[in-house]
């Protein structure tokens, strides 16, 4: 072999051993992080997307947030309408107000112990109520109408019965969300 052919063959085999070094160094360095590269972009695009629906919601919650106090006042109107405790002496207070000032004369008022409400998560317990009032049709409508309207405590009217002498039974129910004084045993 002559000179030249063995200058050729380490020219080959130079270039052939460079370019088998740039091949590992693909391989085992280049590849992988490149690799790398492209799942750290798409985390970020992934981040990205996250925050701007992570933006939204804290928009809509902020926009709610301004809200609170219409909030907290239905709550609290809400509160009122179903107590937590039965406060049928205040409820009585409330209707012998309502019945002055629609003119109407309280003969009686009854107040049964209190039953369970099937169904109702939380537990929420029934009051009966039964209203004996004196006065004249109209005067006990608008009684009825305090009852229904005015007062803070939701109450449902379950039968009204008129006398020709004007005497007039209402039964009613109020709600009461918490564990009533007198809970009803099985």
């Amino acid at each position: 072999m002559d000179n030249r052919s063995v200058d050729r063959m380490w020219l080959i085999g130079g270039v052939v051993g460079a370019l088998a070094i740039l091949g590992l160094a693909y391989i085992l360095a280049i590849g992988p992080a490149w690799t790398n590269l492209t799942d750290t972009r798409d985390q970020s695009l992934a981040s990205e997307t996250d925050l701007a629906v992570q933006r939204t919601k804290l928009a809509t919650l902020a926009s709610q947030n301004g809200d609170i106090a219409t909030y907290r006042t239905a709550l609290a109107k809400a509160q009122l309408s179903l107590p937590s405790d039965d406060g049928t002496e205040a409820y009585v207070h409330d209707l012998t107000a309502a019945a002055r000032s629609a003119k109407v004369t309280l003969s009686s008022v009854t107040v049964s112990p209190p039953t369970v409400v099937s169904g109702a998560t939380p537990p929420a317990y029934a009051v009966p109520i039964t209203v004996s009032t004196l006065g004249k049709p109209a005067e006990t409508e608008k009684f009825l109408a305090e009852i229904q309207n005015n007062l803070p405590r939701a109450a449902l009217v379950n039968t009204v019965s008129s006398a020709s002498d004007g005497a007039t039974t209402i039964s009613l129910t109020v709600f009461v969300s918490g564990v009533p004084a007198a809970v009803p045993t099985k």
